[in-house]
């Protein structure tokens, strides 16, 4: 037939054979070592056909053994973790990108030697998951969650601490409040913060900045946690293992 300026000479039926899926890739072994590769040219700008030179680093460091340990999930739920919240911003939400995070981190624990928990916050805070929690069920209800509601940030860590003063918290071990959130709060943290690590608690956070995420809200929120190294912004896949350097207590 002809049609539009086409001639089509012969028909018929395509047939596509499915390519195999690609499987993920498997995850860091549980304490494994974290790389951290870094690579520049010199000189930056050059004419065709002149020669650069390409520097390649790789720094990293070796955990030791994991020490049995209690880790209280802090999650921030409010709206503004949600991917409509900012309709011009490029990739997904706050809360998608701690759901990846947090999966990876979570696949690096090890289940023997964590007692892991869950509280979320927005308007109030709840706890998702109790003491003890096995990972891999802290890790669905994570995966589970949506976005709504206020940022009462020191409403959750308020509530996990109190959690780890009860019956299911061990005040014999290493204890770690662990906050993940887009690092913008509508309260004050820094009491309930300061209240934690008065009684031994650990609090570290790992923000999934959006635009409100400015210098002055940065410095709010080291303000609260208090330890410049406590505070952990916008980590990459590959970070994973720095953050469990930070998070756990190794021998």
């Amino acid at each position: 037939g002809r049609g539009r300026g086409y001639d089509i000479d012969a028909g018929g039926i395509w047939v596509f054979e499915p390519a195999p899926i690609q499987s993920e890739p498997t995850p860091p072994t549980a304490g494994a070592c974290a790389a951290r590769p870094d690579k520049w040219a010199e000189p930056r700008i050059l004419l065709l056909g002149e020669e650069v030179d390409v520097t390649l680093t790789v720094t990293g460091s070796c955990p030791g053994d994991q020490e049995r340990q209690q880790v209280f999930i802090v999650l921030d739920t409010s709206w503004s973790m949600h991917d409509n919240y900012y309709p011009g911003q490029r990739g997904p939400g706050a809360l998608t990108r701690a759901k990846t995070f947090l999966n990876s981190l979570l696949l690096q624990l090890d289940p023997s030697l964590v007692d892991l928990a869950l509280v979320t916050f927005s308007n109030g805070a709840g706890v998702e998951m109790p003491l003890p929690s096995a990972v891999p069920d802290v890790r669905s209800r994570v995966l589970w969650r949506l976005a709504d509601g206020d940022t009462r940030m020191g409403a959750g860590v308020a509530l996990a601490h109190s959690q780890l003063l009860g019956p299911h918290g061990d005040r014999s071990l290493p204890q770690t409040i662990l906050i993940v959130s887009d690092g913008v709060f509508k309260d004050d943290p820094a009491a309930a913060i300061a209240a934690a690590q008065a009684d031994g608690i650990r609090v570290r956070a790992i923000v999934l900045s959006t635009p409100e995420f400015d210098a002055e809200a940065q410095a709010r929120l080291d303000a609260a946690v208090g330890d410049g190294d406590s505070v952990l912004v916008d980590p990459l896949p590959e970070m994973v293992g720095e953050a469990l350097q930070r998070l756990v207590a190794f021998r």
